[in-house]
């Protein structure tokens, strides 16, 4: 006869008993091994738009599980998720010492929110001082935050009559802005010149109305 199975993965000894008295057995055991059973784990998404979540690749089933066996078998567990754009890897580990992953790591991305920034100002008249259309808005941001959130600063203003590109830039590096251009014109400032003298009398001298 010999000693009990073994199940779980290890280094085991079998041992092997005889009835008849007659013999001796001179090699009675046998030293053998289970090793672990590959299993592949099955991944989710790896591409996330920031959100102001945390986020982590989610590992949906896994093959080669012995019969009888379910994902929740393993004992999974993943590293920290993620919240801010990056490129990331998450690692999955499991408690089920029966079992190797074959591949327990899964790169992934939370990408930037696109955002569309809301102008104001796109004509204004000459008056000697610089002037830039403003964002008085911005529309796709996170639950929670408001304009203030996007480090928002301009190129510089212009003064004197033109046409012109304003470009506004963010610090925060979780958005994309879909419009960080605004067109606008500084137009001519109109005048109204006051004249005087509109009558000469003949004196043989030249004559002209003047501003005065």
């Amino acid at each position: 006869t010999l000693s009990d199975d073994k199940i779980n993965v290890g280094n085991h000894t079998c041992v092997a008993t005889i009835t008849n008295g007659n013999y001796n057995v001179t090699n009675a055991t046998k030293n053998f091994s289970i090793v672990k059973r590959d299993v592949t784990l099955v991944w989710g998404s790896n591409e996330f738009i920031y959100d102001g979540a945390t986020h982590n690749p989610e590992v949906v089933n896994a093959e080669g599980l012995v019969a009888g066996h379910y994902l929740t078998d393993l004992g999974l567990t993943l590293s920290a998720p993620k919240t801010i754009v990056g490129n990331y890897t998450c690692t999955a580990t499991i408690t089920n010492g029966n079992y190797n992953v074959t591949n327990a790591t899964k790169p992934f991305s939370i990408i930037k929110r696109d955002v569309t920034l809301v102008w104001s100002g796109d004509e204004f008249v000459y008056d000697g001082t610089s002037h830039n259309p403003q964002v008085v808005s911005a529309e796709g941001l996170i639950s929670g935050h408001s304009l203030s959130n996007l480090g928002l600063t301009y190129s510089a203003g212009k003064v004197n009559v033109g046409d012109y590109t304003c470009t506004a830039t963010i610090t925060n590096s979780n958005y994309n802005v879909t419009n960080s251009t605004k067109q606008f014109s500084i137009v001519k400032r109109n005048v109204t010149l006051v004249w005087s003298g509109d009558e000469f009398t003949y004196d043989g001298a030249s004559h002209n109305p003047q501003v005065v």
